[in-house]
Formats: structure tokens, C-alpha cells, sequence
């Protein structure tokens, strides 16, 4: 990681990461969650759970965030000076089982803003005359889409929870990589979404980052988001 120059004015400085240092950083994280659930080898929601614990200052799964930001909101991080950030989730995607799955990547995601940004917001908390209006408590909310991140802040955060709960060293194609939206890639995308616990558009996003899956050459299936 670098420290680059923020054009926005927002912070001081923003870290810029290259891809190989967030899939890095997503291993070791996995790695850290099944060890702190006495190595089950998979990193379950529970080991999810711990881990944000164990990073965040804070993490309340019963939050009603809807009525607080609006809807469609389904996490915040909230960043302050001095102290670890809290994380809060929406009570209707915790308290629901159906939803696991999006659970899962919702507390990747905010673990992801913890890990990467706490020295960001630290650093803007030191120079308070930067941004006047900036509020204290930060909301570092993200997209519902996988496909449309907004801005550095969740392509960073979005990145990394793809690599934490899809670990690069564990991902594996032999032979040439299959293409998308064709039988056997989708097939891939089925095992891998199964076999990691997470949705099969954020296994066909991870399949593509890590170059198992590829695009027709007429691109008709658009862009993988991280590509």
C-alpha cells in the first residue's frame, strides 16, 4: 500500500492498494477467522462474526438502520477519532436466515472498511480544519449492486471481502478457464458460490478477478466488476 493524493480534498492523503496486496490481505484475514474458531477450515458466518469482533470496536447485528438512513442501507461503519470503528447492521438482514449469504458479504464488506480505512479516518481526524463539514460519524454504506460500486472507498472494501470469503490460494481451475454465461462456467460459478458461502454474482465478480472465468470475446456479457 501507498499513499497517493486525494484530489477531493476529503482526506489528507487516501491509501491506493494493487490487487495483489487486498487478495494477500483477504488470505491472511481468512486464515485469522478459522484459526479464532479453533480451525474449523472454513470460514462460517460465526468465524465471520468473530473476526469483525475482534477488529471492529463494536457490532451491533440489530440495528434499524432504515429508519435511521433510509432504505437500502444495510451497514454502516462508523469511524471516530481515537478509538476502533464501530460496525452496525441492518436488523432485518441479520434477524433474517434467508439472507446468510448476504449477510455474509455485508460483514466482509464493513471488515473490509475497518481494516483498510481506520488510518485513513485517523488521519483526517488529525487535521479537523481539512473538511469543517465533514460529520464525525461517518456512514460508509455501500451499494446493493455488486456491479456498481461508489467510489474508491467500496472498490477497495468491495475487493477485499470478495477476497476474504473467496481466498485466492483456495480458487483453482485446471485447464483453460471456462467462459461466462456458458454451462460450464456456470457451473463453476455454482461450486464456487456453494463451496464459499456467498451469492453467484459475487462468485462470477471473484472468478473474474482472479482470471478463472472469462468474457465472450464479443463481450456480451458485459464486465466483471474488479476487472
Amino acid at each position: 500500500m501507498r499513499w497517493i493524493d486525494d484530489p477531493s480534498g476529503r482526506f489528507p492523503a487516501r491509501p491506493f492498494y494493487e490487487a495483489a496486496e487486498l487478495d494477500a490481505l483477504g488470505a491472511a484475514l481468512a486464515r485469522e477467522g478459522t484459526r479464532r474458531r479453533a480451525g474449523t477450515g472454513r470460514l462460517d458466518t460465526d468465524a465471520l462474526l468473530v473476526l469483525v469482533e475482534a477488529h471492529a470496536g463494536d457490532l451491533d447485528l440489530y440495528a434499524d438502520l432504515e429508519a435511521e438512513f433510509g432504505p437500502g442501507v444495510e451497514a454502516v461503519t462508523e469511524f471516530r477519532p481515537g478509538v476502533a470503528p464501530i460496525v452496525r447492521v441492518e436488523r432485518r438482514l441479520a434477524g433474517d436466515p434467508r439472507r446468510e449469504v448476504r449477510l455474509r458479504f455485508t460483514l466482509a464488506h464493513e471488515l473490509a472498511h475497518v481494516v483498510l480505512h481506520r488510518e485513513l479516518w485517523d488521519r483526517r481526524f488529525a487535521e479537523p480544519a481539512l473538511l469543517p463539514d465533514v460529520a464525525p460519524r461517518i456512514e460508509a454504506a455501500h451499494s446493493r449492486t455488486l456491479e456498481d460500486p461508489v467510489g474508491w472507498l467500496e472498490w477497495q472494501a468491495g475487493y477485499l471481502a470478495a477476497a476474504l470469503l473467496v481466498p485466492a490460494p483456495r480458487v483453482r481451475v485446471r485447464g483453460r478457464p471456462p467462459f461466462a454465461g456458458t454451462r460450464e462456467g456456470d457451473r463453476l460459478v455454482d461450486r464456487v458460490a456453494r463451496a464459499f458461502g456467498v451469492s453467484p454474482e459475487a462468485a462470477a465478480v471473484r472468478l473474474g478477478q482472479l482470471g478463472c472465468l472469462r468474457e465472450p470475446a464479443d463481450g456480451r456479457q458485459g464486465r466483471l466488476w474488479g476487472d
